[in-house]
């Protein structure tokens, strides 16, 4: 069986798009065209899928190959992959012995679950040392009579140097307005046939972050990571406006963010404050959307009026689902820009291949071969004492203050999370990490209720119309959840505070 590594990147195609990218000289050769048909396997209970793995098999014209593929420790953008030529269909199990995919099939049969229907139009650009395979694939995903289409650009890393793969995505982006795709054919397949495309256990390719990994892989794993789920949850946001999608961006931005935190010894050069930049401004443009979700279900919906105040709190919704709407429009238009589009490719070029990855400063060169084992204990030691001295001044603290204290609880939280593995006392991690969810999640409360009258204001038209009443009710109500919200605040981060040397 063949061991190899594929560097690849993907963007989302439609046929204007495609004709923008005509008269680009990577379109200039003439194209050799292949018809691929593949079937993927897994077992009935998707361990492959859950140890981040995917075996097809594949009818070509020379006749069948097997091939499994591991992506990488978070990695979007290079797979692992195994191929073994085949008599038939079948997949061969016994090739599959020395691969990851051994522990996950121990026992269990294989069984076909989705086949891809493609046709791929190949071409060779090379500029220098550099060569790039530039396909594009048209087709399908089959799944129980069910279809789902398939138009997507693929580049792939041939020879040379990675820019060279990013400089030539980037130009084809712009040209295009393409924006970049972070799920692969087998996710989607997945996704067809009922399985969580996300849905994994024991880390990416059955691997969580080990002791021994260097701090730089170890970073750009999480950052990968976090793009890729901001940037799923964006294209589903761009095809309908849903409460998940813009929840779920912020999720993978707040986790971008939270690796900064963790490996800014590192990662630091002229790029990055750009990248935080876009950062903030996707986050923002997401921000009213967001907070609007969160006062319908958490304030607006529970709330019981007396009978003669409904048409009031009648007027009073109209008014908040006037405004989400218009907010959604807003969140709708920011992921399906070219800058949003710009921001994760941008983001992903600088963590793969961004200056700080050069940088010869003998501390940043340090800071990047240094063992996590080593690396990570110091560094979420420094984030929890920030966490700790700001909390015990919880009781003196304005609702600003309170926010700029969980974003950091978040942050930290998302750290713990991901580098758990890689932790001697992971026992301590996981207190840790659940007093963290508490506290992240009642300071959450109180910002909402904070920011609540500023909400309404913006949403009641009129200062003396009946939906302003009800809106004064909602507030009146919600001082006993902020009292609740308060004390389990003060409760969680007792816990986490009395931890001491928590998550060393």
């Amino acid at each position: 069986m063949v061991d190899a590594d594929e560097i690849e990147l993907k963007f989302e195609l439609t046929e204007p798009a495609l004709a923008a990218l005509a008269g680009h000289d990577a379109f200039a050769a003439p194209a050799r065209t292949q018809v691929l048909t593949s079937t993927y396997f897994d077992t009935p209970d998707f361990a492959l899928r859950r140890a981040g793995l995917s075996l097809r098999v594949r009818r070509t014209a020379q006749g069948w190959a097997q091939t499994l593929k591991a992506q990488g420790l978070g990695d979007v953008m290079t797979r692992r992959e195994w191929t073994q030529d085949l008599p038939c269909q079948t997949p061969d199990r016994m090739a599959l012995v020395d691969t990851p995919a051994a522990k996950s099939l121990s026992g269990h049969k294989l069984v076909p679950l989705f086949v891809t229907e493609v046709t791929r139009e190949i071409r060779r650009w090379t500029q220098g040392d550099a060569c790039i395979e530039v396909c594009v694939d048209r087709g399908r995903l089959v799944r129980n009579g069910r279809c789902a289409p398939i138009f997507e650009l693929e580049l792939e890393l041939v020879a040379g140097d990675p820019r060279s793969l990013f400089d030539l995505a980037q130009d084809l982006a712009a040209r295009g307005r393409l924006p970049p795709l972070y799920l692969s054919k087998a996710e989607r397949g997945y996704a067809l046939a009922g399985a969580d495309a996300r849905a994994r256990t024991g880390g990416i390719a059955g691997r969580d972050p080990t002791p021994e990994l260097e701090a730089r892989r170890a970073f750009q794993a999480m950052g990968r990571e976090a793009l890729a789920h901001a940037a799923r949850h964006a294209a589903r946001l761009r095809r309908r406006p849903h409460r998940e999608s813009v929840h779920q961006i912020r999720v993978g931005l707040r986790r971008f963010g939270a690796a900064l935190s963790v490996f800014r010894d590192m990662a630091q050069d002229a790029t990055l404050p750009r990248v935080k930049a876009e950062m903030r401004w996707l986050a923002g443009e997401l921000d009213a959307a967001r907070d609007l979700d969160v006062f319908l279900k958490e304030s607006f919906a529970p709330f019981s009026p007396r009978t003669p105040d409904r048409a009031a709190f009648a007027q009073l919704g109209a008014g908040l689902l006037r405004a989400r709407r218009q907010a959604y429009a807003r969140a709708q238009a920011a992921v399906s820009s070219d800058r949003c589009h710009d921001f994760f490719l941008s983001a992903l070029r600088w963590l793969e291949v961004g200056a700080w990855t050069r940088d010869a400063a003998l501390t940043r060169r340090t800071a990047r071969s240094t063992a996590l084992k080593a690396f990570a204990p110091a560094q979420l030691a420094r984030m929890s004492r920030k966490v700790r001295a700001r909390g015990r001044r919880l009781a003196e603290m304005d609702a600003e203050a309170l926010h700029r204290l969980r974003i950091r609880i978040k942050k930290l939280r998302y750290a713990v999370a991901f580098l758990q593995p890689s932790l001697t006392d992971r026992d301590d991690a996981a207190a840790g990490l659940e007093a963290l969810v508490t506290l992240q999640h009642s300071l959450g409360e109180l910002n909402d209720v904070a920011c609540a009258p500023k909400l309404l204001r913006r949403v009641c038209e009129h200062p003396a119309g009946p939906e302003r009443y009800a809106a004064g009710l909602i507030v009146a109500a919600q001082r006993a959840r902020a009292q609740n919200a308060e004390r389990t605040a003060f409760k969680a981060f007792t816990a986490f505070d009395a931890l001491g040397a928590f998550p060393v």
